[in-house]
Parts: C-alpha cells; sequence; structure tokens
C-alpha cells in the first residue's frame, strides 16, 4: 500500500496535512525510508501548492531510530526536495510489566516525538 498516492477525498483536496505515526521496515513498516520519504516529498508538494502550508511528517519506528538516521540524512542531502515537509523524529517505544509472576504480562506503545522543525 503507498500511502500518499491512494486516491482519497482528504489526500486529493490536501486537507491531510499531518502524519505522526509511520513506521519503515526498520520495523514493522511497509517500506524502505527512502521510498516513503519519495513519496512524502511529492505528497507535500501538492499539499503546499492547494494550500500553501507544508505537510507534517513522523518516522515513529518501533523500538529503534534508524528510519531516523536515515530520514535525517536524505533530507540534509537533498534540502530542496524536502522544503515542502515538516520532518518530526519519533519513536514507538514498547513496554512490559507484570506485577505478578503468575500473570501474563501487560504490553503497552507509548509515541515519543521530537520536532525537528516545523512551520504548519
Amino acid at each position: 500500500i503507498e500511502n500518499y498516492r491512494a486516491k482519497q477525498t482528504n489526500i486529493d483536496k490536501g486537507i491531510f496535512r499531518i502524519d505522526l505515526h509511520s513506521h519503515t521496515n526498520n520495523s514493522d513498516g511497509w517500506g524502505k525510508t527512502s521510498d516513503i520519504l519519495n513519496q512524502v516529498a511529492e505528497y507535500a508538494d501538492k499539499v503546499y501548492k492547494k494550500t500553501g502550508k507544508k505537510f507534517t511528517f513522523a518516522i515513529t519506528d518501533h523500538d529503534n531510530v534508524n528510519g531516523i538516521r536515515e530520514a535525517n540524512l536524505l533530507i540534509k542531502n537533498n534540502p530542496e526536495k524536502f522544503k515542502h515537509v515538516n520532518f518530526i523524529q519519533g519513536v514507538e517505544l514498547s513496554f512490559s510489566f507484570n506485577s505478578n509472576p503468575s500473570e501474563h504480562c501487560v504490553h503497552f506503545d507509548s509515541l515519543a516525538d521530537k520536532q525537528f522543525s516545523i512551520n504548519v
């Protein structure tokens, strides 16, 4: 599935302007960081053309920052391509809790984002 090429009303109208929960194949996501960012840049240009606003996007892989490292390098090496993207660095941290060894663990996830550059 390609996130930003789907024919959906909110995407077509440029209403969809923020995605704060995306995973790369560095955890359980569908694609490489570079492929996702290429789609994000293309979509961000469309949003900017329709609204004059940037598209805000976060990578929030599970328990690692490899996708963020890749994204930062790609953006740094080609700032013109990503000029309509506000990139937010994030991670989805997984936790387990077991107060009683005879019971099952309770598992939950929490998102943590660090603002990279935002001009919404």
